[in-house]
């Protein structure tokens, strides 16, 4: 045990400081752990965080992952553009989806369907249907 009743600094002129435990290594503190470097890496079998509250800020983002899943109670994302490719896309919600945009384009090479028990188009000025053939009721 090394203990000391004020400020410790441990540090290598020439080289590298590593800390290594058979079992574990341990890093508190009651206030605070900080670490400051120009590059941090860390490499786990698994790791986990868990934080009452968590902040992260960076001006770029990058991730490789095999699969994402976040469960939780409230999603929010706001951004000036939002990009999303995939193969498939599976949406459901059980109560009400509502999409607000200044102007609206779905496009489908094969076929598109809208179908409700109940289904209203309504326009202001305009509602056109246009097709080389149009079959009602």
């Amino acid at each position: 045990c090394l203990e000391t009743a004020g400020d410790v600094v441990l540090r290598s002129r020439n080289g590298s400081v590593a800390l290594e435990g058979a079992q574990a290594v341990r890093l508190a503190g009651q206030q605070a752990v900080r670490i400051d470097a120009g590059s941090f890496e860390l490499q786990a079998k698994d790791a986990r965080f868990v934080a009452e509250q968590a902040k992260y800020a960076a001006a770029e983002v990058s991730a490789t992952i095999g699969a994402t899943r976040l469960i939780g109670k409230t999603y929010e994302a706001v951004m000036d553009r939002l990009s999303f490719l995939s193969r498939v896309t599976f949406r459901a919600a059980e109560e009400v989806e509502h999409v607000r945009a200044g102007s609206l384009d779905y496009r489908a090479d094969k076929s598109a369907r809208l179908h409700a028990s109940y289904t209203m188009v309504t326009g202001d000025k305009l509602v056109k249907v246009d097709a080389k053939q149009i079959h009602m009721g």
